[in-house]
């Protein structure tokens, strides 16, 4: 267990624990910044909850500096990220890094910061890599009366989306040669 807190590690698919659609072209973004990287990067997002599961909708990339397994970003940016996200839908409660060439995992600085982001109430993160692998988790602060929530290994896609036309002009391709 983390934190002292309640740790659930999801291993097949669940209806009553969440998953994490990330819509595609946020991840595009993100994915672009981490491969331009030699470094660590790291950035917050919005996030909706639908129908029981969060939806990432937005992210941006925060004023810091990085080394190859630190990263330092200072209050004042936070506070600029939220002004510049302050008009898109959502919650922000995202918290997006990267672990560059290494495995996606929560070390020790994660989980502090997880802890540090959700201590006003709840946090969502995720942790990727250049593989493009990645691994979220739910962090919920607790209180006298409820424990400290941690659920680990959540069900993590990009909502990858097609445009119809194409769809079509690949379906008629299909027809005439299969």
């Amino acid at each position: 267990m983390l934190f002292g807190s309640v740790e659930t590690k999801v291993e097949r698919p669940d209806p009553a624990v969440p998953s994490i659609k990330i819509d595609e072209e946020v991840f595009n973004k993100i994915m672009h910044w981490i491969n331009k990287s030699d470094y660590e990067v790291s950035g917050l997002g919005k996030i909706k909850f639908i129908d029981g599961n969060f939806r990432v909708t937005s992210a941006i990339l925060l004023e810091q500096e990085n080394t190859s397994a630190h990263i330092e970003i200072k209050p004042q940016t936070i506070c600029k990220a939220m002004f510049l996200l302050k008009d898109a839908p959502g919650h922000l409660n995202w918290w997006w890094h990267s672990h560059v060439n290494m495995g996606v995992f929560w070390s020790g600085t994660d989980t502090g910061t997880i802890a540090e982001i959700g201590k006003c109430g709840w946090v969502l993160a995720t942790v990727l890599n250049k593989k493009r692998e990645m691994k979220s988790v739910y962090y919920q602060k607790g209180s006298e009366k409820t424990p400290r929530v941690f659920m680990n290994d959540l069900p993590t896609n990009v909502d990858i989306k097609i445009d119809e036309t194409k769809k079509a002009e690949w379906d008629k391709e299909y027809e005439a040669k299969v």
